[in-house]
């Protein structure tokens, strides 16, 4: 079996923070899908792996940084493959925070664009 097999990344794209967890969990299995086809790993300990970090995420995003349902998070986690269990190797979240000045001149600039009110 060759390292790209049993190693990857996981990635979210940006996402609402009340989804994370969700859209964390489809795109574990969507990156895990071949090698859980091979019998490299159980869609069980996929799952295992998965709600394990959730939980972690959980605790940082809601109960350490207060982070609102409605910012936007995105989630990267590498992982690999080993004696048939899913090791979550390295984790990084990013939060982008709405910035309502730049929101507002781009409003106003695209309404002016349309001639819009």
């Amino acid at each position: 079996m060759s390292q790209t097999e049993t190693e990857g990344t996981i990635k979210t794209g940006p996402i609402r923070a009340s989804g994370y967890a969700v859209q964390f969990r489809r795109a574990a299995f969507g990156a895990l899908s071949r090698a859980i086809d091979a019998g490299l790993v159980t869609a069980k300990d996929v799952s295992d792996e998965v709600g394990r970090v959730d939980q972690a995420l959980y605790r940082v995003l809601v109960e350490k940084h207060g982070i609102p349902k409605d910012a936007v998070v995105s989630v990267t986690a590498k992982y690999s493959v080993d004696g048939g269990h899913l090791h979550i190797t390295d984790l990084a979240v990013e939060a982008y925070a709405r910035d309502e000045a730049l929101s507002a001149a781009l409003t106003a600039d695209a309404r002016a664009e349309l001639g819009a009110h």
